[in-house]
């Protein structure tokens, strides 16, 4: 499959796993979040990728297993380095080191969560 179709393939499934994940299907949410995150990284569309693998986390933490969660939101912030998709991962690990008491490194984290949301324009984590 040509890069092209595959990184569509990818926004497609990204698409359909979120669809998924929204309405409480998370068995069926994390398929498609895989084979989106699988696609996005062949295709090489590192924002597509970026949001499967803090789409997968989100599912994890729903279902509990939350160092899964934070080891996906870990990797998500890595390889983001600066892309607007790194503010989500941010904001969301904040979440989680501040129900396991980790207050300073929470509010570090959702800080420049919220800042690099800012500096991208993304009203969603401002």
């Amino acid at each position: 499959m040509s890069p092209e179709a595959l990184s569509a393939r990818s926004v497609v499934a990204l698409s359909l796993g979120y669809a998924l994940w929204s309405s409480g299907r998370l068995t069926e949410a994390e398929q498609a979040l895989a084979e989106a995150e699988h696609a996005a990284h062949r295709s090489g569309n590192a924002y597509a990728e970026l949001m499967a693998i803090f789409c997968l986390a989100t599912v994890q933490g729903a279902w509990g297993k939350l160092h899964q969660a934070e080891e996906r939101l870990r990797q998500a912030i890595q390889m983001g380095g600066q892309s607007p998709a790194v503010a989500y991962a941010k904001v969301n690990l904040s979440v989680l080191l501040y129900e396991w008491n980790d207050l300073q490194a929470a509010a570090d984290l959702a800080r420049r969560g919220i800042e690099l949301g800012r500096r991208s324009g993304n009203a969603e984590v401002q």
